[in-house]
């Protein structure tokens, strides 16, 4: 896992799914540039996404359903950058997903 990404998803969906990630960061920066695209980040229910750097235009629609705050021993994503007409999604898993985790 790298510790930089930057993501520009224009009129796509771009998911980055980090159920199976194992990794020793404390912090993972994803720079994001959506204009219209969606951007969609699925993470550990220990992990912590943290988007107070990210700036947005009123018409941006974030989805929140993650934790802001990592528990000890788990990585932070820090998302920064701009979202204009785009979308960004920080989901815990669900249950499909948690029961192919489990298998």
């Amino acid at each position: 896992m790298p510790a930089f990404l930057r993501c520009e998803p224009a009129g796509v969906l771009l998911e980055l799914n980090f159920l199976e990630v194992s990794t020793d960061l404390t912090t993972i920066d994803i720079e994001v540039a959506a204009r219209t695209g969606t951007l969609k980040l699925v993470v550990p229910e220990g992990w912590g996404v943290d988007i107070t750097d990210l700036q947005r235009r009123a018409i941006a629609v974030i989805t929140f359903r993650a934790n802001e705050a990592a528990e000890e021993g788990c990585p932070t994503i820090r998302v920064n950058g701009n979202i204009g007409a785009g979308v960004l999604q920080a989901l815990l898993p669900n249950r499909r997903q948690r029961r192919m985790l489990s298998s």
